[in-house]
């Protein structure tokens, strides 16, 4: 790989911090519509084997909303997970988290050890706006990060804030920002990224992500430009393969070379799905120059959690038809109940469509869906989820 280093790539990414939002937002869409993952095991390949080096165990209530994370790491010597870090979640009624707090172990004295807590704050349509992080420092939480989220009046994020807290002047500064272009669906075509000049006290450029979709509108495409003196270049690329049921089974990253203006191959993941859809495993490689190979690096096994006879009584609500839909969508009631509300939201978790249901079976326009994969649920029987696909 020419002029581009493995720690300017990691510095990028942590610059970039709507790629860890995107990221956190699919794992949030698995749990969000039913797909819950119970456990994840990384390994790395050492020695032409998978070895392994850290594990996440995911618990959750009655309701299916999770209660802690656990993450563990791999001790060679002793071939035993030890304990790292676990989050604990504090949902509010409806299944939205209203704080996280994250703990370390402490190997010395074998305890759990305040380090983060976040809060949340939401809008009346369930839409994050605002999430403070603190830091437990000499034994009491402390200001350290602000989130601000912004949409518009169709539910769509516009605008997300980032400030930290100074300590000399008791006061929030501005960090970054991300501005969102949005079509008229809600997808997102294209992220703008800005830093907080403090000396002119203005927003400066700093990266702009595009995307482009298929026609089931999935992300076939992400380009990540980083602002050079006063011109867009370059910098980051993503692309998207799926197989014929529409699951992503590969992701290739290359960085822009600026000599030979080519794109290179840094790093590719490659996709294993259930029968379902939800991903089973995921294989990560490294791009060899010398010998213009993929090199294994990191290979991630998911499991999900498995429903019990009483959440399948839950479960059996209520049934949707046709599958794929065309123009409308049909919506049956197992009983016939007043009072229910719809909604219908995309790939990562943005409401599209939203209603009240009739007693017995009600009638959905889809003429507004554009083609892609869509899920439904209703509000009072949250625990189901309805996967439909728009021709």
């Amino acid at each position: 790989m020419k002029n581009v280093t493995q720690f300017q790539v990691l510095n990028t990414l942590k610059r970039n911090r709507t790629f860890g939002i995107l990221a956190v937002c699919f794992l949030f869409y698995l749990n969000s519509f039913g797909q819950k993952i119970e456990s994840s095991l990384t390994e790395t390949w050492t020695n032409n084997n998978w070895e392994n080096f850290s594990k996440v165990l995911n618990t959750y209530d009655f309701n299916t909303y999770m209660t802690n994370s656990l993450s563990q790491l791999w001790d060679v010597p002793s071939s035993s997970w030890n304990d790292r870090t676990q989050t604990i979640y504090t949902n509010n009624p409806n299944g939205t988290v209203s704080q996280t707090v994250t703990q370390t172990w402490n190997v010395v004295f074998s305890a759990w050890e305040n380090a983060q807590r976040t809060t949340y704050t939401y809008n009346i349509n369930d839409k994050d706006i605002l999430e403070i992080t603190e830091r437990w420092i000499s034994g009491s939480w402390e200001n350290y990060s602000k989130q601000m989220n912004t949409y518009d009046s169709n539910g769509y994020l516009t605008t997300i804030v980032f400030q930290n807290w100074d300590v000399p002047t008791v006061s929030w500064i501005n960090d970054m920002q991300s501005l969102f272009s949005n079509d008229m669906s809600g997808t997102v075509l294209q992220i703008l990224m800005q830093t907080w000049d403090t000396v002119l006290s203005t927003w400066g450029n700093t990266d702009r992500i595009t995307y482009t979709y298929n026609a089931s509108n999935k992300p076939i495409t992400t380009v990540d430009e980083i602002w050079v003196v006063s011109a867009w270049q370059n910098f980051f690329k993503q692309t998207y393969s799926y197989d014929t049921s529409d699951y992503l089974i590969n992701t290739v990253s290359q960085l822009w070379d600026v000599p030979t203006t080519l794109w290179v191959n840094y790093v590719q993941f490659n996709y294993t799905s259930n029968p379902d859809g939800s991903v089973f495993q995921v294989v990560s490689q490294l791009w060899d120059e010398p010998t213009t190979t993929w090199i294994n690096s990191q290979r991630t096994t998911y499991t999900y959690q498995v429903l019990g006879v009483s959440d399948f009584a839950v479960l059996n609500k209520f049934t949707v038809y046709p599958n794929p839909v065309n123009e409308s969508i049909n919506v049956k009631l197992a009983a016939n109940t007043t009072g229910l509300n719809y909604s219908i939201s995309d790939q990562i978790g943005r409401e599209i469509l939203t209603g009240k249901l009739n007693p017995n079976e009600t009638n959905i326009d889809s003429n507004q869906l554009a083609q892609g994969v869509y899920f439904i649920k209703i509000d009072q029987y949250k625990n189901q989820v309805v996967k439909i696909i728009k021709r």
